[in-house]
């Protein structure tokens, strides 16, 4: 074996490259990393550059790993996303998930320094990727906010899938490039998850759309990733943001697979870092069914304990905080400090609302699978939240990041 035995958190495990020490003798993000130098890419292409060789349609091998996952199914489709629920509960629980954190808080400091060394948590990312991938079912797939700047909205998939990136695949080219501080093209790699309110909902999937007319979501996701911005590790470090979207990351078209991704929803989660919320004055995302499910998942599952907070004014206008609890005090409060808190409610409650009830069996079986996690998000886990209490229960949302943007658009 070419790996190196080392110890996480506790938890034993190897890797494909020697150890390192990391800054301050302290071992970042519980992984170990490359200290090879990036290599450089002769054929570097189109808005998304290096990125294209992650295309989900593009280059005949992940074309045909794609094509293979929309063949019918040989197996009854529920007992395999039943089969498929259970393995993602049985990942969600195992230690070496549980004990090997995304952030720490000593790593979290040392990351914070300028010139710090991100490919400790690059690493773990690929890790994190390739374990959901290993569990069967449809690949992590994400779409990068160049896309979203550059082709104007949300790509469908897997109509659209030249437009959408396979991040294991992405992953791999990323640390084949990066430098010596974790980094491609001056930025660290990020995932988030958005979580928000359809707005043109069907129970006609040709018809049934994420996003307005203008397609507003996709323009600020495209914003919010050309600014890069993160108030944690500002001023020294920006990051590349891809995103998994519904409509983007699960299939649109066979409802097998689409039953199979949604069976996969926590993995999806546990393999972003963090959470995006888009509070819509066009498509209210409180009493949605899912949107409460997403926000109880992120709150568990997500790597960083920011939970960041988008809705139709960023980055042109400030946002005030008590005007947003005084519209919607049932879902949203203050903290001591003035700070924005999203409040959890019951997926299943009788004010939930599912466009299609043959949704409610998911959302029962994929609630109660949150609520009997262990939480990995450090938001939860370092503040010894253990249970979620649905009315009570606050999330702290990252409004920070909304002001610093809304200064850098100024700028523009």
């Amino acid at each position: 074996s070419r790996g190196d035995d080392f110890e996480v958190s506790g938890v034993a495990g190897s890797t494909h490259c020697p150890t390192v020490p990391s800054q301050g003798g302290l071992v970042l993000m519980g992984a170990a990393c490359c200290k090879e130098e990036p290599k450089s890419d002769p054929h570097i292409v189109g808005y998304l550059g290096w990125r294209e060789a992650a295309l989900v349609g593009k280059g005949s091998s992940l074309t045909d790993t794609y094509k293979a996952l929309h063949d019918p199914l040989v197996d009854d489709v529920v007992q395999t996303s039943t089969n498929l629920a259970e393995r993602v509960e049985g990942f969600l629980s195992r230690d070496d998930v549980l004990g090997n954190p995304g952030f720490t808080p000593e790593g979290v400091e040392a990351l914070k320094l300028k010139g710090s060394d991100w490919r400790v948590f690059s690493k773990w990312l690929l890790d994190r990727i390739r374990a959901v991938n290993n569990l069967g079912g449809p690949r992590v797939v994400l779409v990068s906010w160049k896309t979203l700047r550059n082709f104007g909205r949300f790509p469908k998939f897997p109509a659209e899938s030249e437009h959408i990136l396979d991040a294991e695949r992405l992953l791999e080219e990323y640390a084949r490039l990066q430098d010596t501080e974790g980094k491609v093209e001056g930025r660290v790699i990020c995932f988030s998850f958005l979580t928000h309110r359809w707005e043109r909902p069907s129970l006609e999937d040709s018809d049934a759309h994420p996003d307005s007319d203008d397609h507003k979501k996709a323009k600020a996701l495209a914003k919010f990733g050309e600014f890069g911005t993160c108030p944690i590790f500002a001023p020294h470090h920006d990051f590349d943001y891809y995103f998994w979207v519904d409509y983007c990351s699960i299939d649109q078209v066979n409802n097998d697979q689409k039953e199979l991704g949604v069976s996969k929803l926590c993995a999806y989660v546990a393999a972003c870092i963090q959470m995006i919320m888009y509070n819509s004055e066009t498509a209210d995302y409180e009493p949605r069914a899912w949107t409460r499910l997403e926000r109880m998942m992120g709150y568990t599952y997500c790597a960083c304990p920011l939970f960041k907070y988008l809705d139709d004014k960023y980055p042109h206008q400030p946002l005030v905080v008590d005007d947003i609890v005084k519209k919607q005090p049932e879902t949203y409060a203050v903290d001591e400090d003035g700070g924005l808190l999203l409040r959890i409610r019951d997926p299943n409650g009788h004010d939930a609302n599912l466009t299609s009830k043959d949704d409610a069996k998911f959302v029962r079986r994929l609630s109660f699978t949150v609520q009997e996690s262990m939480p990995m998000n450090p938001a939860r886990s370092w503040h010894n939240v253990t249970e979620l209490v649905y009315d009570d229960c606050l999330i702290p949302l990252d409004t920070k990041h909304y002001g610093m943007d809304v200064v850098k658009q100024i700028s523009l």
